[in-house]
């Protein structure tokens, strides 16, 4: 049985949790459009189990930019949510001008796409310029390369402030352990006043954040 859930909390929070059926998966997705605009408090945006991989509900190019829309989200929660390429990942990030805190967990792009994506052929982005970063729970090796190293493009670089990283490492596409944690200190390391490791086998798999 499929659920789709929208949660606001005095709108400054909003939940959107979708299980992977394509019927709540396309209903989930009309929200960025129908709500864009519409909750100008909005601080906290948390998407879990959204499938934007699926053919049948893969996003327009310019679907991004609904999210210019949310110009007050500071906070960012992408909790098993599925990328049909590692681009429209980066937009989103992006779009939200004013996001401080992102925290990714077991998030995924296409890794054939995802691999095939090199943030040094754009012009260097201006945004996210975050303070804080989590990155938890097993994740593809190529999306979270990715990931790390748009994010050392922008701001973040000199930005971040709070890092916490899984002890859980991601898994390669053959499922080999990948231990990414040197570069992401590498990369985004140099400001960082608070660092956490967390072992994600002492706390709810299911709900790691």
């Amino acid at each position: 049985m499929s659920t789709h859930r929208i949660t606001l909390d005095e709108g400054r929070a909003c939940s959107l949790d979708t299980k992977s059926e394509r019927c709540a998966a396309m209903r989930a997705h009309r929200f960025f459009h129908d709500f864009a605009g519409h909750l100008p408090g909005l601080q906290e945006l948390e998407l879990r189990g959204v499938e934007w991989d699926l053919d049948i509900v893969v996003p327009h190019p310019s679907a991004h930019l609904a999210f210019t829309r949310f110009d007050s989200v500071r906070r960012l929660v992408l909790h098993r949510v599925n990328f049909p390429t590692f681009v429209l990942a980066r937009r989103l990030l992006s779009a939200l001008r004013r996001l401080q805190s992102l925290v990714v967990s077991e998030t995924f792009a296409r890794p054939e796409q995802a691999a095939g994506t090199s943030p040094g052929r754009t012009r260097r982005p201006q945004r996210p310029a975050l303070t804080s970063l989590e990155l938890a729970g097993v994740m593809n090796e190529r999306f979270l390369d990715c990931l790390v190293h748009f994010l050392c493009r922008t701001p973040t670089s000199s930005s971040l402030r709070i890092l916490r990283l899984s002890s859980e490492r991601p898994r390669q596409s053959d499922g080999v352990p990948y231990d990414s944690s040197g570069w992401v200190f590498e990369g985004l390391g140099s400001c960082v006043e608070t660092l956490a490791l967390r072992d994600d086998h002492a706390g709810d798999r299911d709900n790691p954040i």
